[in-house]
């Protein structure tokens, strides 16, 4: 399983569609779809700037998007799966 810098997340979920906010010691990340928010979201911790998520906290943001395998929620981050993908994925989930 590859590991993602907690910056490269928050920039590509922000690329993607994501609302960022700030709550508690944590990064909040609501999907925007059609200017409304879901209720798709995930969290991400903003410890220390060396610090980037652990594997266990990657697979609770890889289940909190909607993910069946780790390898798409990767995509995500790395820009290989677009915004348009990830809604077809979440409209065929109807969950948008």
């Amino acid at each position: 399983m590859k590991i993602h810098k907690a910056k490269d997340i928050s920039s590509s979920l922000q690329k993607k569609g994501f609302q960022m906010q700030v709550a508690g010691g944590h990064l909040r990340f609501i999907f925007v779809f059609g200017d409304k928010i879901t209720q798709i979201h995930t969290k991400l911790s903003m410890g220390g700037h060396s610090r980037d998520p652990a594997k266990d906290n990657l697979q609770k943001m890889k289940r909190d998007l909607k993910f069946d395998n780790y390898q798409d929620f990767s995509d995500l981050i790395e820009c290989t799966y677009s915004e348009q993908q990830y809604i077809n994925m979440l409209q065929q989930k109807n969950m948008l």
